[in-house]
């Protein structure tokens, strides 16, 4: 029992000591795609239904950016054998799926709130990555953060309108 207990706590201690490591390049790069995507759909999404000017032109910025960010990830990806896929994760693809069910300032408030949350998110995946991926991820993780750190920051101002 003793032995077992000993065992249990060493095992906490290793896994404790072990820093998080970043995504295969692959998985990130999957992530960076999909992500993409739902960040593409949703921004559309937002020139449609927002209720304010201030969304619609968030969604214009979603657009322009993640396209712009698609077009420059897609060579790196398909070399790490990642599909350039339409779709989107299913808990983006479920966001997207209330948002279309919303209009107007209730659009405009979850928008903000579900934003804010997913670049958060965002900022802290890319983070790690610059940590520990492959140069290749690392230097595109470093470029991306500034352009994921505005859309937070846009998306905070938008929680305060």
């Amino acid at each position: 029992m003793i032995r077992n207990a000993i065992l249990a706590a060493a095992a906490l201690a290793c896994l404790a000591a072990t820093p998080a490591l970043a995504k295969d390049d692959k998985s990130f790069l999957t992530d960076v795609v999909m992500g993409n995507n739902a960040e593409i759909a949703i921004g559309k999404l937002a020139e449609a239904q927002g209720g304010s000017e201030a969304v619609r032109s968030y969604g214009k910025v979603l657009v322009d950016d993640h396209s712009k960010s698609q077009t420059e990830v897609a060579p790196m990806a398909k070399a790490a054998g990642v599909t350039m896929m339409d779709g989107m994760m299913p808990a983006d693809e479920a966001e997207y799926n209330k948002l279309k069910a919303l209009k107007g300032k209730a659009f405009d408030a979850e928008l903000a709130s579900s934003m804010a949350k997913a670049h958060k998110m965002m900022i802290a995946e890319f983070t790690e990555q610059t940590k520990s991926g492959s140069p290749e991820t690392v230097k595109l993780a470093a470029a991306t953060l500034p352009t994921l750190e505005k859309h937070l920051k846009l998306a905070t101002a938008l929680e305060n309108i």
